[in-house]
């Protein structure tokens, strides 16, 4: 599977009201969706293993309390904890 930024997804929903959460186990997934993302203009936050646990948090908070942050990219090892 492809996640070409030339795809035709729908990004309708994304780009209106709606938040979403992709969740992985694996980094790289993340990078080949961010990397959609990012040609889409769609905004999001990232939480991977990589980051600080007060960067985890400053994310998390940006993507809850930030209306034009639409996605949370984030694996599953951190996403499971708390």
């Amino acid at each position: 599977m492809s996640f070409s930024p030339n795809s035709n997804y729908r990004t309708q929903a994304i780009t209106d009201s709606l938040h979403s959460v992709v969740l992985s186990f694996w980094t790289t997934s993340l990078s080949m969706i961010q990397k959609a993302l990012d040609a889409k203009g769609i905004r999001y936050v990232r939480i991977d293993g990589s980051l600080s646990p007060s960067k985890r948090d400053a994310n998390l908070k940006l993507f809850r309390e930030d209306d034009a942050v639409k996605v949370i990219l984030m694996t599953i090892s951190c996403g499971g904890v708390g």
